[in-house]
């Protein structure tokens, strides 16, 4: 919908780059995540997957703040590219870690619960947030480029402290787990 609001494009061209992107970048995203994960965690970091989750947000905060802001399309997309990369990095790792933290009888239900708590989150609150800010901050559908960028600041700054916060809490939680 941004690329169409705001640079004219018909839904059919918006939706095959995105298409195109996740398809590619999003799945060497998630692959890279998963071997950063493996990486931190052959070197002793068992909150591996959390930092990887962090590395994630840090980058989506950076290209998903800077694509809606964008004078042109092109460079649009070409920041499209980094945050396709960023919003899949952490998938895999941070799925996983869901489920490292639960008895094995329970790793299905860990894994399911957070799955469905994120899609809850990031499917109501982020799309509802932007909407609040363009209606009632801005009172222009113009800005949606704005709200956007605001949106994910707010987000992603709280998806960081929030990952920072519970790796203690990980690494605990791995150290004395018993399966």
């Amino acid at each position: 919908t941004f690329l169409i609001r705001t640079y004219g494009w018909t839904a059919t061209r918006a939706g095959a780059v995105q298409g195109a992107l996740t398809m590619t970048v999003g799945v060497a995203g998630v692959l890279a995540g998963g071997r950063v994960a493996d990486w931190y965690v052959r070197r002793g970091h068992t909150d591996g997957p959390l930092r990887v989750g962090v590395i994630g947000a840090v980058g989506m905060l950076v290209s998903a703040t800077a694509y809606p802001l964008m004078p042109t399309a092109g460079l649009c997309v070409a920041w499209l590219v980094v945050v396709n990369f960023f919003a899949a990095f952490p998938w895999g790792a941070i799925g996983a870690s869901a489920a490292e933290i639960v008895p094995a009888r329970m790793r299905a239900q860990g894994s399911a619960l957070y799955f469905l708590v994120l899609s809850l989150v990031s499917s109501t609150l982020g799309p509802t947030l932007v909407a609040l800010i363009t209606d009632h901050v801005f009172h222009a559908d113009a800005a949606l480029r704005y709200s956007l960028a605001i949106a994910n600041v707010a987000g992603m700054s709280a998806a960081i402290v929030v990952l920072l916060y519970g790796m203690p809490a990980y690494r605990t939680t791995i150290a004395t787990r018993d399966d």
